[in-house]
């Protein structure tokens, strides 16, 4: 990190983030903010992920995770019961 508890920031080309990736994943990893920019521009960002859920929370399927995050059982079992009443309300729209 920076002087005073900044954070600094590492920015590199996609070229050098690909000879250079494990250093750049133990930077983010660290603290450091990780920008990687691409050949048209576009802009990317290296940040770690949380720590793992607990045991007793279940993770939604992969195409859903960004939306719905982590549910616990009774969470996804009132889900897919409200789900099921749904799908009584209306039979068509499920065709």
């Amino acid at each position: 990190m920076g002087s005073h508890g900044e954070i600094s920031v590492i920015k590199v080309n996609l070229k050098e983030a690909q000879n250079d990736l494990e250093h750049l994943v133990d930077e983010a990893s660290g603290g450091e903010e990780v920008i990687i920019t691409r050949g048209d521009g576009a802009k990317f960002r290296i940040v770690p992920l949380p720590p793992e859920v607990r045991a007793d929370r279940k993770v939604i399927g992969n195409s859903l995770d960004r939306y719905m995050g982590v549910w616990s059982a009774e969470e996804e079992a009132e889900f897919l019961k409200a789900v099921e009443v749904f799908e009584e309300i209306d039979e068509s729209l499920w065709s």
